[in-house]
């Protein structure tokens, strides 16, 4: 599987919403979009709204691979007043990123958690508490054949 290195210069700072169970995938993005556009963060946002499917695991990646989700958008700086929304950090750093089919999206992040990165982390320390989804600008989900990105953390240090 093909991945690249890149080092993240700055904290990114993002804004978003956890995915409660029960509820479309669809839906919940829908819902996020809407709530956030309609909110005073909207001024805030980066120009051309880059977004992030972030998961955050109750223990780490190695175990049953539980947890939360969050829909998100980044600021163009911190804010106090999150209009409902949670603050998710991205901290300056080396990740790895992956391309993922959006049309594959499941079976491809699958693949990549469970049979690429066990062999990567011979190579890369890995941090294992997060990882995130990244959708570019050049992302349109009405293409079956546009990428994301899976991007993995590096350990600081």
């Amino acid at each position: 599987m093909d991945y690249n290195l890149v080092t993240f210069t700055q904290d990114k700072t993002y804004v978003g919403l956890r995915y409660g169970k029960g509820t479309n995938m669809p839906a919940f993005w829908d819902h996020f979009t809407h709530k956030l556009y309609t909110s005073a963060l909207v001024a805030d946002l980066i120009e051309g709204h880059e977004a992030i499917g972030y998961r955050r695991y109750k223990e780490d990646r190695s175990s049953d691979f539980t947890h939360e989700y969050y829909a998100a958008c980044q600021l163009r700086r911190p804010t106090k007043d999150l209009c409902g929304f949670e603050r998710i950090v991205i901290p300056k750093g080396d990740y790895l990123l992956f391309p993922v089919r959006y049309s594959h999206k499941d079976a491809d992040i699958t693949e990549i958690l469970t049979e690429h990165l066990p062999i990567l982390t011979e190579k890369y320390p890995l941090d294992a508490s997060y990882d995130f989804e990244y959708y570019t600008e050049q992302f349109d989900y009405k293409d079956n054949k546009t990428y994301l990105y899976l991007a993995i953390p590096l350990l600081a240090g």
